[in-house]
């Protein structure tokens, strides 16, 4: 049997063990005899000249093992979601710690750093330490040095990527695309990204010393240029300045976190758990009936925020910068993305209509949340399908207002 086949033979049986979406016959093919039962214990190590379908067969008993329900109720993926087994793993940092000291017990989470608790605001969800030297370091800080660079690499599962550096340029008075723009245009310095007050510059292996004394002179140039402007423009130029600063350092827009999926558009909405059905929402966009457009200080909007009914994206939107999604198809639009959407002062914003406004899902067009999940979306989608269909006059008259137009 070639290595090929047996691997889907494995993905089918954990696939139809764990969805249900499909199943591969096989007992007519012969290979239940030959494939190793579903189980919870991690196998142990291939013999020596094992072939690559006894290699492929310990990977995926190992993939199987690890995500087994760590309650040992039932099998993978028989109740959906399920708390796995790896995620009660210790990290090495909780196992094997300095001095000597005795590791906390196995059924303990592994403690926070108190660089997190410190500065978090609470509430905050604080991931688990992945670093060993306690935080991500910045490596500006006096004390750190390249070296302290290349142990980050080789030791932390995150760090700083000591290749970019930001440069804020905000506090210089110029938002990024003009900070770009001037050190493009008189410098001949291209850089990558920008930011509302900051630009990314990348280095590489074509970089040299020159470069980056070129870069840290025309900075000195433009700061001192700065200062001679402002003093020669006196108490005006100087307020002016200060206010063009605040707007780019300290009035800026806090960034929306992601609120969650209409209920029509998950199958469990009571799991603690955010996915929902993206893709039927994104295709319910191209159905225009079954959509709607609010300006964005349209007061309907504030209505609908503090009363209702719900505000359910029909697109992606995406303001660059900063370049990802504030929205996305079948989200729930709440209070501070509308907010931020309405503060920010970019002109390149993918996924909104400047004319028209946001596009939203009519709540007529979702389908209920009964707990059928896709069979419900589907039927639902059969169901807005025969409407539409239904009245052929309404369709008829549509064509010739077209055709008067």
């Amino acid at each position: 049997m070639s290595t090929s086949r047996r691997f889907l033979d494995w993905a089918a049986i954990v696939l139809t063990a764990g969805t249900g979406w499909f199943a591969l016959d096989i007992e007519n093919d012969g290979l239940a005899d030959t494939l190793p039962p579903l189980s919870a214990t991690i196998p142990g190590d291939v013999a020596k000249g094992a072939s690559a379908s006894d290699i492929d067969n310990f990977s995926w008993q190992s993939f199987v093992a690890v995500n087994w329900p760590a309650d040992g109720n039932g099998k993978i993926g028989q109740y959906g979601d399920n708390v796995a087994v790896w995620q009660f793993w210790k990290n090495d940092t909780d196992v094997l710690v300095p001095d000597g000291k005795v590791p906390i017990p196995w059924t303990e989470p592994s403690p926070i750093p108190p660089y997190c608790t410190e500065t978090a605001p609470p509430g905050t969800r604080i991931l688990t330490q992945f670093t060993k030297r306690g935080e991500l370091g910045d490596f500006l800080t006096p004390g750190n040095t390249w070296v302290s660079a290349l142990k980050a690499m080789q030791e932390d599962e995150f760090f700083l990527d000591p290749t970019r550096m930001t440069l804020v340029c905000g506090s210089a008075g110029m938002d990024g695309n003009t900070f770009k723009g001037l050190l493009s245009s008189k410098y001949n310095i291209q850089v990558n990204k920008t930011s509302r007050n900051s630009v990314l510059v990348q280095s590489n292996i074509n970089n040299t010393r020159s470069d980056v004394a070129l870069l840290i002179k025309v900075l000195l140039e433009m700061s001192q240029q700065i200062d001679a402007e402002l003093a020669e423009g006196g108490e005006g130029a100087r307020a002016a300045f200060a206010k063009r600063v605040k707007n780019l350092m300290e009035d800026v827009p806090d960034l929306p976190n992601f609120s969650r999926f209409h209920d029509g558009y998950r199958e469990n909405p009571e799991s603690i758990t955010l996915e929902g059905d993206m893709r039927t929402a994104f295709f319910a966009a191209y159905e225009e009936d079954d959509c709607e457009y609010l300006p964005l200080r349209d007061p309907k909007i504030d209505e609908r925020l503090k009363s209702g009914p719900e505000l359910v994206s029909a697109n992606f939107v995406i303001p660059y910068p900063p370049g990802f999604p504030i929205m996305v198809p079948g989200q729930v639009i709440e209070a501070d993305t509308i907010g931020y959407m309405r503060k920010l002062d970019v002109k390149e914003i993918h996924g909104y209509n400047h004319e028209r406004g946001l596009k939203l899902i009519k709540l007529s067009a979702i389908p209920p949340s009964n707990g059928k999940g896709a069979a419900a979306r589907g039927a639902a989608r059969q169901s807005s399908s025969e409407r539409k269909t239904a009245p052929a006059a309404t369709s008829k008259t549509k064509a010739t207002e077209k055709q008067g137009r």
